[in-house]
């Protein structure tokens, strides 16, 4: 069945004149969305993407007068039409249904980039539900995801305990991933399969890191390794859109400000960091057996660990995140939008 390509105009609606009847009239749907992408990417298309209930006829229609316009025989190389997104069970979520959540009061709770990291969870043609249950999953992904990074920063910076590094393991780790990832994303923009993959192999690192070394040397250290997969999974989700620009790195080389606070910063946790190995270590003893000696005699300064908290809880309100190492602090940006769910 044939569809139309030019109307006749309603009272009200923009109009122009045409040879095609008497009156004036104005494009079709199809059409204006063929005249809108063609001017901006003209006669070849990589991707185009929309709603799965744009396949047919909208999307099918877009194609075969487009192919007509610009004389090929094939206008887009790769559709790909996503699932609606549910509230409810079933109900699609919809301004005709009234039961949309505008951007504005979403990211009062969420941040873009745990929206992100809920949809990448999912196969895109599938629809999926928005609830708390799923959005909770995927802020814990992506606090994961953050906390490993700024966990890799400290040991790559020394910060940190000796991990108990397996290096060749984690280089073979990172060339099966990219593997992975290349089959799934091949395989029909397999997002689910990805992140799969990624988390997976955060938790081998993870692990890695937080396991006690035998090797008590300096020389045990595997930092290269370490950066290596932080580069990886940090490089791999920001293809994916996940906007890692709060980190401490990125905001010391993007503003002209941010080295003097990084500075600052600095200098700050490092006070923090002496008062709060003082108050744990009162006696001056070596500090090897510092936790043992609190555990076994219970003997450290509450009033100052107390402060030491409260700065570090202070900072969290203003986007810093303060995490303690052993005898070790660092210290990172977090989205102020939801910096209370840290």
């Amino acid at each position: 069945m044939d569809f139309a390509l030019w109307k006749g105009s309603k009272p009200g609606e923009p109009c122009w004149p045409s040879p095609w009847g008497p009156g004036a009239g104005r494009p079709g749907w199809h059409i204006e969305c063929s005249t809108m992408a063609s001017d901006i990417l003209g006669s070849n298309i990589d991707i185009h993407s929309g709603g799965v209930d744009l396949l047919f006829p909208h999307h099918e229609n877009e194609e075969a007068q487009s192919c007509v316009y610009h004389g090929v025989g094939q206008w887009v190389n790769y559709w790909l039409h996503s699932g609606h997104l549910h509230v409810k069970g079933e109900e699609k979520m919809s301004k005709s249904l009234k039961n949309t959540i505008s951007i504005h009061d979403f990211l009062q709770s969420f941040s873009a980039n745990e929206f992100r990291i809920f949809c990448l969870l999912s196969p895109y043609r599938s629809s999926m539900e928005y609830t708390d249950t799923a959005m909770k999953n995927a802020v814990a992904i992506m606090k994961k995801i953050e906390s490993f990074l700024t966990d890799c920063d400290a040991y790559v910076n020394g910060y940190t305990a000796l991990g108990d590094i397996n290096e060749s393991y984690l280089l073979k780790a990172i060339s099966d991933v990219k593997t992975k990832l290349l089959e799934a994303l091949s395989d029909d923009f397999d997002t689910a399969t990805a992140m799969s993959a990624i988390t997976e192999l955060v938790g081998v690192t993870n692990k890695m890191l937080h396991q006690k070394c035998e090797h008590d040397t300096e020389s045990a250290r595997s930092p290269l390794a370490i950066a290596a997969v932080a580069s990886f999974i940090q490089q791999s989700l920001e293809k994916f859109g996940i906007d890692f620009s709060n980190r401490k790195e990125s905001s010391m080389q993007t503003k002209d400000h941010g080295l003097y606070l990084g500075k600052i910063l600095d200098r700050v946790v490092q006070f923090r960091n002496q008062v709060r190995h003082n108050a744990l270590n009162p006696s001056g003893e070596d500090t090897n057996a510092q936790a043992d000696n609190v555990k076994k005699r219970g003997v450290k300064n509450t009033a100052l660990l107390n402060a030491c908290d409260t700065l570090r809880d202070d900072l969290l309100t203003s986007g810093i995140c303060i995490k303690d190492h052993g005898k070790m602090s660092t210290w990172n940006y977090v989205d102020k939008n939801v910096k209370e769910k840290t």
